[in-house]
């Protein structure tokens, strides 16, 4: 039970980065289809545990060698190096967005907050797999207490009713939405699967449970917010600010850590892969963190975004057709062994 709430905490922490924990993709993807934005989060959060489920169960010595069992292997080797490549750019920006954040509350200067978000990278890595496990499992935490207790705050508050869009493509959103965040999360689960070995079938319930009540929480608060609320870039962190200074500062606190442990998902498995001494890449990853984190490179994150979420509609559907082929064949041994 311990092991699978850790590698539970682990894949949550991956996906609640800040689009998440801000609100701005619960509003994208779900609040936009007003009427049907629940079964929306139900068929995304029972995905979201079935392919946590399926990815455990992959085995192979490395990331490419489980995607050689989905797909044939020079499109597992482009499959890899995008994945580590992308991994790497989202590593670079959750720090400059939790360094951004630190700089904001404290009225430091950015590059001070991203420097102090690489020394706690660097500390964690260093503590390798226990390290990470215990910062992410710790972080999680916070993170989904935080989230669910400023919703209930907020709801117990009270605020305005907002206007509702619907359209019924509710379905194709939330098929999106899972494959958005399939390809970061695919690499974090196929390594922790491999070394770890949990109960799968029990971190795909704990899972789905989870996203099931974050994601709903979110939903309730804000479409009882107003439309300027939604429009925001950060409508979590807009509507505290509307109730309470302090109420704010503490989910930017949230927000932070739900950048820190996307960073630190990303960042492990990359140092995972780089192949250099484990000290060494763990340098190497926080030296380039800190000066690219410094970097403009908002279009490159863009259309890198773009393409995952292309990417991992793919994954999806051969995740999907793996599975079912693997299920066909037991059903066809069954019936030959009865004969």
């Amino acid at each position: 039970m311990k092991q699978a709430l850790l590698i539970t905490g682990v894949f949550v922490a991956t996906v609640i980065g800040a689009g998440f924990a801000s609100g701005s993709e619960v509003v994208h993807y779900f609040i936009a289809y007003h009427n049907t934005c629940f079964w929306g989060i139900l068929v995304s959060s029972l995905l979201f545990g079935v392919f946590a489920e399926l990815l455990l169960s992959l085995e192979g010595a490395s990331f490419e060698a489980c995607m050689q069992q989905l797909m044939p292997a020079p499109f597992a080797k482009l499959t890899d190096l995008f994945s580590f490549f992308f991994m790497g750019i989202v590593f670079l920006t959750m720090l400059s967005g939790s360094g951004e954040i630190i700089a904001q509350t404290i009225g430091a200067d950015r590059h001070i907050g991203i420097f102090f978000v690489c020394i706690i990278c660097l500390i964690i890595f260093l503590f390798d797999l226990k390290g990470f496990l215990a910062a992410n499992s710790i972080l999680a935490i916070f993170i989904i207490v935080g989230m669910v207790g400023v919703c209930v705050f907020l709801l117990a508050s009270g605020s305005l009713p907002a206007s509702q869009t619907n359209s019924s493509r509710w379905l194709l959103a939330s098929g999106n939405y899972v494959s958005y965040n399939l390809l970061t999360a695919a690499a974090v689960l196929v390594s922790l699967g491999n070394t770890q070995k949990p109960p799968r079938f029990l971190c795909g319930i704990l899972s789905s449970i989870t996203f099931f009540v974050i994601l709903n929480l979110l939903r309730i608060v804000l479409m009882r917010s107003p439309d300027s609320v939604l429009a925001s870039e950060l409508p979590m962190l807009t509507l505290c600010k509307l109730q309470n200074p302090l109420l704010a500062l503490f989910y930017a606190a949230v927000l932070f850590a739900a950048m820190l442990t996307t960073a630190l998902s990303n960042g492990f498995t990359v140092v995972g892969r780089i192949p250099l001494p484990q000290k060494l890449s763990v340098c190497l990853l926080i030296s380039v963190g800190y000066f690219g984190a410094g970097m403009n490179f908002s279009f490159l994150v863009n259309r890198i975004y773009r393409l995952a979420g292309d990417c991992g509609i793919v994954l999806f559907l051969l995740i999907l057709i793996f599975y079912l082929k693997k299920y066909l064949k037991m059903q066809n041994s069954k019936k030959t062994n009865d004969i």
